[in-house]
């Protein structure tokens, strides 16, 4: 007995380090706009439409639930030691009873809120220093996909970028003042890199950046 559970012992460490290689050897794209910035990995995010809330939990398709978006977010440390965050668009997936939900909120709007739920899932999970004082806030950015194309709706409702080299910027401020009940994220700055035009499948691009 004491042998077969050294065995099994050995095979559960095996898996565990299998796991660990595919996890670090993921390839992720570079840095929007920093050479020098490193990709430290993911993490998901699910939004609830009817709320605007986030939480790392994994949703499900139960159709009786509200409305809600999952996406995948990538988090970069970057040359001067800021921790920035980009949206990827093709993980972008509506769950729940999204009907006449996603379809009416439009495309920079839908966004936008992703990419502050973005900061604030990675200040949750310790990525993103949050300090105290909104007078010295931390400052961090977040880059979604400039020019998407948007087709189906409700829950077939799909996000693909129209230019991988076009990018919407946003600069945030980031404070945790005593007795509040979660973080100050106040956006203080857009910019856009690139322009929208047809996507390559014929379908016109529209802007993300609002």
């Amino acid at each position: 007995m004491k042998q077969r559970n050294i065995v099994l012992l050995i095979a559960g460490v095996i898996a565990a380090l299998c796991n660990f290689n595919v996890a670090t050897a993921q390839q992720f794209p570079p840095h929007p706009s920093d050479p020098g910035a490193t990709a430290l990995g993911s993490f998901w995010v699910t939004v609830d439409l009817s709320t605007g809330k986030g939480s790392s939990l994994a949703a499900d398709d139960d159709d009786e639930k509200p409305c809600r978006v999952m996406f995948e977010v990538i988090f970069y440390r970057t040359s001067n030691n800021r921790t920035d965050y980009v949206v990827n668009t093709g993980s972008i997936r509506a769950v729940g009873d999204c009907a006449g939900v996603i379809d009416n909120i439009p495309t920079g709007q839908l966004f936008g809120m992703l990419s502050q739920v973005a900061v604030a899932q990675g200040v949750a999970n310790g990525y993103t220093v949050c300090g105290p004082s909104c007078s010295t806030p931390t400052i961090t950015k977040t880059y979604q996909s400039l020019c998407v194309t948007r087709t189906g709706s409700g829950n077939a409702t799909h996000f693909e970028s129209c230019d991988v080299a076009a990018w919407c910027e946003k600069e945030y401020a980031v404070c945790c003042p005593p007795g509040a009940s979660g973080p100050s994220i106040t956006l203080i700055g857009t910019t856009m890199t690139g322009s929208c035009g047809i996507g390559p499948n014929g379908t016109p691009c529209q802007t993300t950046c609002q």
